[in-house]
């Protein structure tokens, strides 16, 4: 009998370590990764205190998406009583959102909270657009149209209406039209 004991405590302390070793490989820390051939890691040093031909783009400064960076175009800004936007003609995209009238700090009015961001460090818009034959329909990356680059909801003016027009040469036209209400105070 002390041998089948023996038996299954080496069973059951081979299970054990079993367990934790894939439970390390699942959520354990991972080690760092390696930086890529040609790319330098962050640094913190001082841009100005580089020499000029060494810099080169840094793993921070990549692309959010891998193989997809943000293309911009054309920005058109709108401004309402409580947010500041700034939409891409490119993709259609809403890159930033500003509450005006919401400061980060009470001390400092000039900074306002920021909702959307498309600096790659802090990315985060809003993208739309159809799924589909590229030529067909407008997706994130088609280039929209629009009859100014500034828009402002003017007093007395309960609705503010931003108009964005794709058209392809088969004589599709796809308008996308974003709208705002003043805010009752």
């Amino acid at each position: 009998m002390d041998n089948l004991r023996f038996v299954l405590i080496v069973l059951f302390l081979w299970l054990s370590y079993e367990i934790w070793h894939q439970w390390q490989e699942d959520y354990g820390p991972k080690p760092p990764t390696p930086a890529v051939a040609g790319q330098k890691l962050p640094v913190d040093v001082p841009a100005a205190s580089k020499p000029q031909e060494t810099q080169s783009p840094t793993v921070a400064n990549a692309s959010p998406v891998p193989g997809e960076a943000l293309k911009e175009g054309q920005r058109i800004t709108v401004a309402t009583d409580l947010l500041k936007v700034e939409i891409d003609a490119n993709g259609g995209d809403v890159r930033l959102i500003d509450l005006t009238t919401y400061p980060k700090v009470k001390d400092k009015p000039d900074d306002p909270v920021r909702l959307l961001n498309d600096d790659p460090r802090q990315l985060f818009i809003s993208q739309s657009g159809f799924i589909g034959e590229e030529d067909m329909v407008p997706n994130h990356h088609s280039v929209w149209k629009t009859a100014q680059t500034e828009y402002k909801l003017g007093n007395g003016q309960e609705e503010l209406r931003v108009p964005l027009t794709w058209a392809n040469d088969k004589g599709i036209t796809v308008t996308k039209t974003m709208s705002s209400k003043r805010v009752a105070s």
